[in-house]
């Protein structure tokens, strides 16, 4: 439920710290970090921690653990939570008072969602927990549960839209409990800062959204996969140029195949290329399209209408939800030809639409006639200026992907080439044979690079090299030179590294792009926000029904096909009955693409000096893996870093 109001702020207010919860009223029996309410605990949690079930008490982020206090823009999202540790199983009913001031109302909004336990049972060594139950997925359910003994978090989100009023807005939150006890009240305080955030965000983003996933969460059709005949486009076209890294996702299938093996993989598909493979070794190969999801074009060979799309209702009901509430771009590396119609897209640029990935860079759709009605009506629709053409996914084979670019490049230059293909500094990427930057039999083989004379000679629109490829000092003379600069993570890196994984504490999915802005790049890609491994039911989750925050690990689970190392990898993303649901890090995500947009009005008024001042106290350019940790001085300090930025931005 949403509920909406704020009162306006006269202008020395607004650039005024919170010190304090000054609406917080004394409850009586308020002791130390957390309080009690007959039979129940309760405290209050910044958005930047993961709360486990094993917590007793406020990290003390926030100055008063009782209240709970948000900042933000117009037109962007802020989450905080109420973290309730129950003396006995029970529920509770949740009350959001309204946002208010006598006299004003405005488009103020606050929505909640508990956050459910998933089941991992292995995980890296970190500081948070091991194999156990984990706080991820966020749930709609028509009332909170209380499990006894256990620490469970509401999160609560705030939404500003563009015309929301700036001032500052008290609410209170009311949980009842149904066992009778005492209720629980929480005071809550939302500045809304004087400025707005675009709705296009400044960040260009690509997270991959799985249409087949979807369609068997579902129970639809499944898109057809590509049949043998088609493999042997695989290693040269689309996202599928790099055998070992496209067929990750698969590793328990082929390992277990006739003849498997990870080492043999391009082996046995250079084979069925050329008509010598066994049987055995033909359906190791043929498990790559079920990954890449590399599909026949619509049309069948008829009249071609770039309007429709024999698509499913839910994937675009996704794509919409990704972009109106995560400001991320649905589509990327796997997207078959024409993954949105042009209707549907225009649909999309007022949610905040950026980029999107048009068809795969497959040399051959540079003659084929749907491609190009598909781009000429996208080019009249003015849409062209988002879509990209991706391919060569961690490829070495630089010198093919330099001749397709071109010639896609000739065909559409409307249209911009996109890769995450290896680039080094070594003399070998200037030749064929390749001898790669990356060797999945001896490790690394060269220097990772990001050289503009490269990128431009390649052909390269949106060159996009892994987080702990990035030499900081060559993004920059890439930009400089023109060039816009992408960066991406999958499950690596690991070390110190900020991703997107469980393991990783919550602050850091958003002190990732920080980073991004840090480097002064362009886009951020992810692989994937629904690829649901193999093993559960995935049957979609049904709030109403639930009995229970945990979530069977045989329905669903965050584990993937690495086991520890790739926990949360992939799965941002679960699917309800009435539709996606959330993660706490995909909020965190989205959190940190709204402070991306903080930094860039920043640079915009300021300069970059000016921002690399702030993120400095936070992150080490010159070495990404040193960065601020999880304690509660140094998230005070992110914190406190975001509101001196709103700060300048309104001096």
């Amino acid at each position: 439920m949403n509920h909406r109001g704020c009162r306006r702020l006269v202008a020395t207010q607004t650039m005024t710290a919170i010190a304090g919860c000054a609406v917080c009223v004394s409850t009586a029996g308020l002791e130390g970090s957390h309080t009690t309410s007959a039979a129940h605990e309760f405290w209050t949690e910044t958005s930047l921690v993961r709360v486990m079930p094993s917590a007793t008490m406020a990290t003390g982020v926030l100055p008063e653990p009782h209240c709970a206090q948000v900042e933000l823009a117009r037109n962007e999202h802020e989450s905080f939570q109420v973290v309730v540790k129950a003396a006995v199983n029970t529920t509770f009913q949740v009350t959001i008072q309204p946002p208010q001031q006598p006299g004003t109302a405005t488009d103020l909004a606050i929505s909640w969602e508990q956050v459910g336990l998933v089941g991992v049972s292995a995980i890296l060594n970190n500081t948070q927990g091991g194999a156990g139950w984990w706080p991820d997925p966020c749930l709609r359910v028509p009332t909170a549960f209380g499990v006894q003994g256990v620490a469970l978090a509401l999160w609560f989100t705030v939404h500003a839209s563009a015309i929301t009023t700036a001032g500052v807005c008290t609410s209170t939150i009311t949980l009842t409990p149904s066992d009778g006890s005492a209720v629980i009240s929480i005071p809550v305080t939302i500045t809304v800062f004087d400025f707005a955030l675009p709705t296009q965000p400044a960040l260009l983003t690509a997270f991959n959204l799985d249409e087949a996933h979807i369609a068997k969460v579902y129970n639809k059709s499944a898109p057809p996969e590509v049949p043998l005949s088609a493999i042997e486009t695989l290693w040269t076209h689309t996202g599928c140029s790099n055998p070992f890294s496209a067929t990750k996702g698969e590793q328990p299938l082929w390992q277990t195949s006739p003849d498997g093996g990870a080492g043999d993989m391009y082996t046995y598909c250079t084979l069925t290329k050329a008509g010598t493979a066994s049987p055995g070794q033909r359906a190791v190969c043929g498990t790559v399209p079920n990954v890449c999801i590399l599909q026949t074009l619509p049309g069948g060979g008829g009249a071609f209408d770039p309007t429709t799309r024999a698509g499913h209702p839910e994937f675009v009901q996704w794509a919409h939800w990704m972009l109106a509430n995560f400001s991320l771009n649905p589509g990327t590396i796997y997207s078959e030809p024409i993954p949105f119609t042009v209707d549907e897209l225009a649909d999309m640029v007022p949610l905040g639409l950026n980029s999107f990935n048009a068809f795969p860079a497959h040399a051959d759709l540079a003659t084929n006639p749907q491609i190009k009605a598909y781009v000429e009506a996208l080019d009249a629709a003015k849409l062209s200026q988002f879509a990209t053409t991706y391919g060569y996914d961690e490829s070495d084979l630089l010198d093919e992907m330099q001749a397709t670019f071109f010639t896609l490049k000739q065909a559409y230059p409307s249209i911009k080439t996109f890769t995450t293909a290896h680039m080094c500094g070594d003399t070998h990427e200037w030749r064929e044979p390749v001898v790669p930057c990356y060797s999945k039999g001896t490790g690394r083989a060269g220097t990772p690079v990001q050289d503009p004379d490269q990128i431009q000679r390649r052909n390269v629109d949106y060159m996009c090299p892994i987080l702990d490829w990035v030499q900081p000092d060559n993004m920059t003379a890439c930009e400089q030179a023109g060039h816009p600069m992408w960066m991406y993570t999958s499950l690596e890196p690991h070390g110190q590294y900020c991703n997107l994984r469980v393991d990783n504490l919550l602050h850091e999915p958003r002190l990732l792009f920080w980073q991004a802005s840090q480097l002064n790049i362009t886009g951020f890609l992810y692989w994937g926000v629904n690829v649901w491994h193999t093993g559960p039911t995935h049957t979609p989750i049904d709030g109403t029904a639930l009995e229970s925050p945990y979530i069977s690990p045989t329905e669903w689970n965050p584990m993937q096909s690495q086991g520890a190392q790739d926990v949360g990898d992939g799965v941002l993303m679960y699917a309800g009955v009435d539709g996606p649901l959330s993660t706490i890090r995909l909020h965190a995500v989205r959190d940190g693409i709204e402070d991306f947009g903080y930094l860039a009005l920043l640079r915009a008024k300021q300069g970059d000096a000016a921002v690399q001042e702030f993120i400095a106290k936070l992150s080490s350019r010159a070495n990404l893996e040193t960065h601020i940790g999880g304690t509660a001085s140094e998230l005070k300090l992110m914190l406190a870093q975001r509101h001196a930025i709103a700060v300048a931005i309104l001096s």
